[in-house]
């Protein structure tokens, strides 16, 4: 199974802040950036007992990335969540249909990331142009 999320608008902050430079002076600088409290948290578990077999997302300690795909390959009876906050986002899913377990599959400009501390398996795509 993948699942594939966008983040289409994350909630930003911005302000000014006083940095002293390299000539001793002070002087303003405006920042942006994304606010710490925007988030989308993905939760793959096992339907019958409850046992979380994956946790991704973007925001917290996930990281920034605006756009993934996330590779699930435990079988059997799965529970998706999902939530967020302060972000728009477009989330697919996609599973193989029973029966088509032969069937090569091409995914153009896909990037997988799996979360190390579950276990690595990565998934090498082939890249179109």
């Amino acid at each position: 199974m993948y699942i594939n999320y966008t983040i289409k608008d994350p909630s930003y902050i911005t302000g000014t802040k006083i940095v002293v430079g390299h000539s001793s002076q002070a002087e303003s600088v405006t920042y942006k950036q994304i606010n710490p409290a925007s988030y989308l948290e993905i939760t793959v578990r096992s339907r019958t007992n409850g046992t979380i077999y994956l946790q991704d997302g973007f925001g917290k300690e996930y990281g920034q990335y605006l756009a993934k795909t996330i590779k699930i390959t435990k079988p059997g009876d799965l529970l998706i969540e999902f939530s967020g906050n302060k972000v728009t986002a477009n989330i697919g899913v996609w599973v193989k249909p029973v029966g088509n377990f032969d069937e090569n599959v091409t995914f153009a400009n896909v990037e997988c990331k799996s979360p190390k501390k579950f276990g690595s398996s990565s998934l090498d795509l082939p890249k179109t142009s």
